[in-house]
């Protein structure tokens, strides 16, 4: 794990987010798995590779018990506006200013400040967690994928 992941980890009360939040953060080498419920009970499982962490926004997936996301059922479901963020398989990524995967997409955001896109002296993996909480807890997510 990265020095910058470990000071991530070090500055945050894992046990406290889980208490609160029901959250399940765990390290994986480069990477980072949380865990966490959506609005209508479900568990979803979230990677978010950090090899460049935070210089680079994280590469931000669901993915199911094994890993993988190309798996439809790991992934959550929802509206037109839901869509808009979630790409489902064979997409499988998170389009918005705070992944790579959305900053790839779109590069214009990297040069637009209202976008507030990745920025290493603003953002952590922490507003990505409280994003895909709020994500989960919208009216725009209708449940699990098929």
């Amino acid at each position: 794990m990265s020095s910058q992941l470990d000071d991530f980890f070090n500055s945050h009360d894992l046990d406290f987010l889980h208490r609160i939040n029901g959250w399940v953060v765990e390290a994986k080498g480069e990477a980072v798995l949380l865990e966490l419920g959506a609005r209508d009970g479900e568990r979803y499982k979230v990677m978010f590779i950090c090899d460049n962490y935070p210089t680079e926004a994280p590469k931000t997936l669901f993915v199911n018990d094994e890993g993988s996301s190309n798996e439809q059922k790991a992934w959550p479901k929802g509206n037109q506006q839901f869509y808009e963020i979630v790409k489902l398989p064979p997409n499988s990524f998170l389009c918005m200013p705070l992944t790579r995967e959305g900053l790839q997409h779109h590069q214009d955001w990297k040069s637009n400040p209202s976008v507030n896109s990745w920025n290493s002296n603003r953002h952590t993996l922490m507003d990505l967690f409280n994003f895909i909480q709020r994500l989960l807890n919208s009216d725009n997510y209708t449940g699990r994928g098929a």
